[in-house]
């Protein structure tokens, strides 16, 4: 549950940022890649980074969750993305 809220979040941002459908799609794909049991070892991506580096792969890394919220912060821009932490 934690990772699809995750993923709500990040696709929040791309809409507030006018993202287009294509690079909606494109981020979603990367996310579900990560994610992925089959292990690509991708990470999950910085929608800031892949939205304004041009698909740039930016690590999420996780923070400590405070009262069922959980964040990431982007290892290379420092945006930081909250999300309800239900698992």
């Amino acid at each position: 549950m934690a990772l699809e809220n995750l993923h709500r979040a990040a696709m929040s941002v791309l809409l507030k940022k006018w993202a287009t459908t294509g690079i909606e799609n494109s981020y979603s794909a990367r996310f579900e890649r990560a994610n992925s049991p089959l292990g690509t070892g991708e990470p999950i991506p910085c929608p800031y980074c892949f939205l304004y580096g041009n698909g740039k792969l930016a690590r999420l890394t996780p923070l400590p969750t405070v009262n069922n919220w959980g964040a990431v912060r982007c290892a290379e821009c420092g945006e930081k993305l909250e999300f309800r932490d239900e698992g």
